[in-house]
């Protein structure tokens, strides 16, 4: 029926069609599975709509100093925020009588302003949050 060099040139066709399908149906399942982001940052998608209006606003590591419940917070003060597992610059704008604090996110509207716990803050050593 087929020569040899025809056979391996007919099953050659048919083993790349087949990863050419391959291919396709798992980039198919993937995009179905784990859409593209739309947002600059898919895990924020709420703050993500608004773009920064500074390079303050954007993400940061955070410094591992921990706010205490004993740590003394003065307004004004630097603090990192964990906002949905991503550290955020702050600035103390008021303490609240049961302990959390109300904070402001640098380079951010006001609107995105919220009192937090201690525990969802962390010292901003950076000095990169201006009063």
């Amino acid at each position: 029926m087929f020569s040899m060099p025809d056979a391996i040139v007919v099953a050659s066709l048919l083993i790349a069609g087949g990863m050419v399908l391959s291919g396709w149906l798992l980039s198919r399942h993937r995009a179905a599975k784990f859409p593209a982001p739309a947002q600059p940052f898919p895990l924020l998608p709420a703050m993500a709509a608004l773009p920064p209006l500074s390079a303050e606003a954007l993400p940061v590591e955070p410094s591992g100093i921990a706010v205490e419940p004993e740590t003394r917070l003065e307004v004004g003060a630097a603090v990192l925020a964990n906002w949905n597992g991503v550290w955020w610059r702050a600035q103390v704008i008021g303490l609240e009588r049961d302990g959390r604090v109300r904070i402001h996110y640098a380079g951010w509207d006001s609107s995105w302003d919220e009192t937090v716990s201690r525990g969802n803050l962390q010292m901003d050593i950076s000095g990169s949050v201006r009063a």
